[in-house]
């Protein structure tokens, strides 16, 4: 994780290595890492049939000689004298022949907040009271965090660089703490990738963070030389976050609190993904973009609460056995057979879906599924209103419905609307946490009061 763009060098196709270009490796605002060529690729008459496909490598060597392979990259502009391709990824240091070849034994992955969440693991001093003081921590804890074995794969938290900083008589460390997934076989970097992006998804549940890959490298065992130490850029890699100093970082699932059992937790999430991922989605999409609109974050996080009910609390008014046996037939039976054909159809896709449960009585479940204490913990930190499902089930079909005659009862400004979304969280968060296993007392202290906004 030490290449930094841009990187200048020659580059060509795995076909035509004699047609080396010059051009840069870079990272762009809108498209993530892009490849700016000065010339083309392919003839000019072929660009046509190339636009928009995937080319599988593309290689390059930087101005310090060191071999490159851009895996996956799409022609996205070019003009007569030059060419711009969208890169999947990049390996710093390896030449690959076929993609079944992109494997690993070992990728260590930095996460921006990851340093924050670990911080009090590794150094027991408080870096506040350090800075202030003028004093140099000396309470280290090189000792990984094992986070036991996922799909086959080890993992580990670990720290991958420490120095001591020393600036106008302050002094303290700066430290980078990276996730490591090993495996005995060399396995594709999609497997990897496929932990890390979970393992991050898992890591701004945890913090109620935006936390992305900030970095990435890996490494090939060799029998017979030296392993590949290989430095991997991604197409949306982020910045490493900077900021050491600050000890209050809770957000939902502090570190200390799950540090004896860090292994079942994380587990436990890894396992209850395959079920909750569409959930899980609808829930960190406001997390990791605090900029979304409330009426669209409002959307997500109904068809979220709706989405788990589904998976946590499923069932219906009557079987289904009997709703098709005995009741669908009679509301089939009743709808004139003068309606349009399409309205027909229409209400027949709608009345095999009677039996479903209404937006109302989902919320109601989720919300006696939790222990009663917690309740009571909400209503009197929160002030949990009492018409909190209906606000919710008369916004919801306001958006969906758009019925001018009952825009008079919804909440009418943004404060208003904003409540809606946290208690709708907080209904998702609590009933996320007692499925990881945590008991009432760390839910009723981490689990947010309404007005805990993200924006």
């Amino acid at each position: 994780m030490n290449q930094s763009l841009p990187i200048i060098g020659k580059w060509w196709l795995p076909n035509n290595s004699r047609k080396r270009i010059t051009g840069r490796l870079f990272k762009d605002n809108d498209y993530g890492l892009c490849l700016e060529l000065n010339g083309l690729l392919f003839d000019f008459e072929k660009l046509d049939e190339t636009f928009g496909l995937p080319i599988s490598f593309i290689y390059g060597k930087s101005t310090s000689q060191e071999i490159i392979t851009l895996k996956d990259s799409v022609l996205i502009s070019h003009s007569g004298n030059s060419s711009i391709y969208q890169i999947y990824s990049c390996f710093y240091g390896k030449k690959f022949e076929t993609l079944n070849d992109v494997r690993f034994h070992v990728v260590n992955v930095a996460f921006s907040n990851l340093n924050k969440w670990v911080l009090e693991y590794f150094f027991k001093d408080d870096f506040g009271d350090l800075i202030k003081n003028k004093q140099a921590s000396i309470n280290v804890q090189l000792k990984p965090i094992d986070l036991g074995e996922i799909n086959g794969f080890l993992l580990r938290i670990k720290i991958r660089h420490i120095e001591q900083l020393k600036a106008d008589d302050i002094a303290g460390f700066r430290f980078t703490s990276s996730l490591e997934i090993s495996s005995e076989k060399p396995r594709l970097l999609d497997e990897f990738l496929d932990i890390s992006t979970k393992f991050s998804a898992f890591l701004s549940f945890a913090t109620l963070k935006p936390v992305f890959i900030s970095g990435m490298d890996g490494i090939i065992r060799n029998k017979r030389r030296k392993p590949d130490f290989i430095d991997i850029l991604l197409r949306f890699r982020e910045n490493l976050d900077g900021d050491y100093s600050s000890r209050d970082y809770c957000g939902l699932i502090p570190f200390r609190f799950i540090e004896k059992n860090i292994t079942q937790v994380i587990k436990k999430y890894f396992d209850l993904l395959e079920m909750y991922y569409p959930v899980y989605d609808l829930f960190l999409y406001s997390i990791r973009n605090p900029s979304t609109i409330l009426e669209n974050e409002f959307q997500n996080l109904v068809e979220g609460l709706e989405a788990y009910h589904r998976r946590r609390l499923p069932g219906k008014y009557i079987s289904d056995e009997k709703y098709k046996r005995e009741v669908l037939p009679l509301f089939i039976e009743v709808i004139p057979s003068e309606l349009d054909a399409s309205f027909k159809q229409k209400m027949n896709n709608a009345l095999n879906y009677m039996n479903e449960y209404s937006l109302r009585k989902r919320l109601k479940e989720l919300i006696r599924n939790l222990p009663k204490e917690l309740n009571y913990k909400i209503q009197n930190d929160s002030g949990y209103r009492n018409n909190i499902i209906e606000n919710i089930v008369l916004v919801r079909n306001h958006f969906a419905h758009f019925d001018p005659s009952e825009k008079r009862f919804i909440p009418k400004n943004q404060v208003s609307l904003r409540l809606l979304n946290e208690e709708m969280r907080l209904i998702l968060e609590a009933n996320m946490l007692q499925d990881l296993g945590f008991d009432i007392e760390h839910m009723g202290k981490f689990t947010r009061i309404t007005k805990r906004f993200h924006h």
